[in-house]
């Protein structure tokens, strides 16, 4: 083979590993918490000033992170990253359940 037909071999390779490769899309919400609610058989509500709440599930492994960091943030009023599922998510939707994680910033 030559050195043309090799590099488009490996060109083809590389599209089609990308082709078949998973979409990581999410949306992150930047914001200061205003408020935490935990209830309603162990969903934790986290309210940021600018609008918008996540819900984190019950059965969320990082949940018990998730409010140390949410009650850190609203102590000392630093302002977090909200991550959600979704593509292009609305930030300023109340009660959103997709919640994936969260950066303290």
């Amino acid at each position: 083979m030559n050195l043309k037909r090799k590099i488009a071999s490996v060109g083809a390779l590389v599209c089609a590993a990308l082709a078949v490769a998973p979409a990581h899309a999410y949306t992150q919400c930047e914001g200061t918490m205003d408020r935490i609610w935990a209830g309603d058989g162990g969903h934790l509500w986290l309210h940021l000033k600018e609008g918008g709440a996540a819900i984190v599930k019950p059965d969320d492994p990082n949940k018990e992170t998730v409010v140390a960091m949410s009650m850190t943030a609203l102590v000392s009023s630093r302002r977090v990253i909200i991550r959600y599922q979704a593509d292009n998510a609305d930030c300023l939707v109340y009660g959103r359940w997709d919640f994936i994680g969260m950066y303290l910033l």
